[in-house]
């Protein structure tokens, strides 16, 4: 029988942010788990260890249903050898996007960048976890790094930044005013990133978006890298696609 776990690698979450979609699991069959640190404050080696044994123990699949600040506090912690080593495909977006690429770096095997709660591609998840039909993926079969591009910089300077020589990168973000876009931009071009990279993609930024502003965006990734893709499905919106890193 397919093992399920939800999981909070980054901030405490509320109870009710999680209760249909363990409802809709279970309705399928599935036995989900709830980490005991879902809801409350706790360290990121404790919060690290439930991944850990949850690998550990073979779970089909981990959500990360959390999000916000803290998931770069688990990254020394997490039992990168076991993830390898394991079945287990992990999933989690946002803040969890420096967790994903963290993984990748160590490991080389991929997890998802994608946001069970609330989101309305219901059949393709289920699809994907009975079947691994990857329809609920934008980038099927192509290989992508990247992600909330706040919580990506968070791993700049550290062993568990990933090589982006010849890579693609895709860049979103939920939060962000252009002075905030424009100079999380520059850091990546004072790192070098846009000279190493072989194509840069763009998603959902969503304060932006909402202020009529996404061109604005465009205009600073194109100040550093001219030739920009656009794939709007994916992002912080309840419609978005996942995202296979790695």
């Amino acid at each position: 029988m397919m093992k399920v776990g939800m999981l909070g690698l980054s901030n405490p979450i509320k109870k009710e942010r999680i209760q249909k979609e363990k409802e809709w699991l279970e309705a399928q069959g599935i036995v989900v788990e709830i980490s005991p640190l879902l809801f409350q404050e706790s360290s990121g080696k404790e919060r690290a260890e439930v991944f850990n044994t949850w690998v550990q123990k073979g779970f089909d699949y981990l959500f990360d249903v959390s999000g916000g600040d803290l998931a770069n506090e688990t990254i020394p912690y997490l039992d990168y050898e076991a993830y390898k080593n394991s079945s287990t495909i992990y999933f989690g977006y946002s803040d969890l996007t420096c967790v994903i690429n963290a993984l990748y770096t160590k490991t080389k095997k991929s997890s998802i960048l994608f946001s069970i709660c609330a989101n309305k591609n219901k059949n393709d998840i289920s699809d994907f976890l009975f079947n691994r039909n990857e329809k609920l993926l934008e980038n099927e079969g192509k290989k992508v790094l990247g992600g909330n591009i706040r919580c990506f910089l968070k791993l700049a300077g550290s062993p568990y930044f990933p090589n982006l020589k010849d890579q693609t990168l895709f860049l979103e973000s939920y939060s962000g005013n252009e002075r905030r876009i424009r100079a999380y931009f520059a850091q990546l071009y004072t790192m070098g990133v846009f000279h190493e990279i072989s194509s840069l993609i763009l998603g959902q930024f969503t304060e932006m978006e909402e202020s009529g502003e996404y061109g604005k965006v465009v205009d600073i990734a194109k100040s550093y890298f001219p030739n920009v893709e656009i794939q709007k499905n994916i992002g912080h919106s309840r419609d978005s696609k996942g995202l296979r890193i790695g």
